[in-house]
């Protein structure tokens, strides 16, 4: 049996990479996402008078391929990573590639969380519960704006194209930071965070490269000749 040492596992690593990009920024998107559920609920606490209301915490396509470039910037020196996110069911089956050797699947519908060791041809199976990476790439602009008003410094830039969407994009700050938030589709496709400029020493970005709406066969099970172990 092999021994798994979860101190260098991908699942570790992983944490301490979110936790390394932008945690204010995430911080802020959580907070975002609460105030939206709890300030929109009907049609009267709709500030546009457009009647759009939260449609499901899910992404607003069914199925794709999304690539991101992920910089941050220490000491005025940026350190670049490249994730692929692969989904299906509107989120509630996702993958992870990072460029390590170890890559995550969230499947919710199965209700089970791979880890796969593609050197090694093995892999880890979980019990899960829940919608793992939606929430952390979800983008809530498209349908709930109203809410992000009441944040400091809160408004609406000029739309950009990001991996050739037509992407909205708001920005608000707070405690000396500036946060930038951009998506398609409940998509995140654009997310910065900063302390004076972008590019500055401690700034984060996460910025989609390309996307498109297909994806690899058998994304979401471990390959039929990779062997199961325990941990």
């Amino acid at each position: 049996m092999k021994i798994v040492n979860f101190t260098n596992s991908f699942a570790t690593k992983y944490v301490r990479r979110m936790a390394n990009f932008s945690i204010r920024a995430l911080i802020m998107i959580l907070v975002v996402g609460l105030a939206t559920v709890s300030c929109k609920t009907s049609d009267d606490d709709d500030d546009d008078g457009d009647g759009q209301q939260l449609e499901g915490f899910m992404y607003g396509v069914k199925k794709g391929t999304i690539v991101y470039k992920i910089s941050d910037w220490y000491d005025e020196e940026a350190t670049i990573e490249t994730h692929t996110v692969i989904f299906d069911d509107n989120g509630k089956r996702t993958r992870l590639e990072t460029g390590d050797d170890d890559i995550m699947i969230f499947d919710a519908i199965a209700g089970k969380m791979y880890i796969l060791y593609p050197s090694d041809k093995e892999y880890l199976e979980m019990s899960y519960s829940g919608y793992g990476l939606l929430g952390a790439y979800l983008y809530l602009g498209d349908d709930l704006n109203s809410a992000w008003r009441h944040f400091p410094g809160f408004k609406k830039l000029s739309n950009k194209t990001i991996a050739g969407k037509n992407c909205t994009v708001y920005s608000w700050s707070a405690d000396g930071v500036t946060v930038e938030w951009g998506g398609w589709n409940r998509i995140t496709f654009w997310c910065q965070s900063y302390e004076g400029a972008p590019g500055s020493s401690g700034s984060s970005r996460l910025e989609a490269t390309s996307f498109k709406e297909t994806i690899p066969d058998n994304s979401f099970t471990p390959p039929s000749d990779y062997t199961k172990i325990d941990y």
